[in-house]
């Protein structure tokens, strides 16, 4: 948690793991705001096996963190989408190149798709935080494979991110340059997508 909080230089008010036997394998990041705007918030995560006809919870320790912390972080990377909704949309031209890819995983939507390549950039981060570039590069791979093709572009401001925390000293001052980032992307002609 304390790596979480410090990453997005947010705190919440709560944090709660459910494991959630009758789910997907995988999992799902809900809040719930309270009265003075902090959230409690959650990550259900969902079993990938069955054992002797019982839901079987086995991850490892890089496979626990990663759920964890993709989940929790919709908590924070979620409501800021939502707050910049007009700006969001102003790079939308990005998930047309993308859009079936995302579809089939139930990402249909551009705010969706969005949510989902920041997410997924900071958990790859963590992941070479934790467990070194080598385990970071291999999920890199597999989340390009998989039709999140602004990673590489995104680590790369990540990573200017976390050299610059005086300038950004919250992951929601960054957001808002992200959006820069990705509108002006979006406005070449030809855009990155790795296909």
């Amino acid at each position: 948690l304390e790596q979480l909080e410090s990453y997005y230089g947010m705190k919440q008010h709560s944090y709660n793991i459910i494991l959630a036997p009758f789910i997907h394998c995988g999992g799902f990041g809900p809040s719930v705001i309270l009265e003075d705007g902090s959230r409690d918030i959650y990550s259900v995560i969902g079993p990938c096996s069955v054992i002797n006809n019982i839901p079987t919870f086995l991850y490892d320790k890089k496979g626990i963190e990663d759920i964890i912390f993709h989940e929790f972080s919709h908590s924070f990377v979620n409501p800021l989408t939502d707050q910049n909704s007009k700006k969001v949309n102003e790079c939308k031209k990005l998930f047309r190149p993308i859009s079936s890819e995302m579809a089939d995983m139930q990402y249909g939507e551009w705010e969706i798709c969005l949510n989902e390549h920041l997410i997924r950039t900071f958990t790859t981060r963590m992941l070479a935080f934790n467990h070194g570039d080598n385990v970071s590069k291999d999920q890199e791979e597999v989340e390009i494979k998989m039709g999140f093709v602004y990673l590489p572009l995104l680590l790369e401001q990540y990573k200017m991110y976390e050299n610059n925390r005086f300038t950004y000293k919250t992951y929601k001052d960054f957001y808002l340059y992200l959006l820069g980032y990705l509108k002006e992307l979006s406005t070449y002609p030809s855009i990155p997508t790795y296909f």
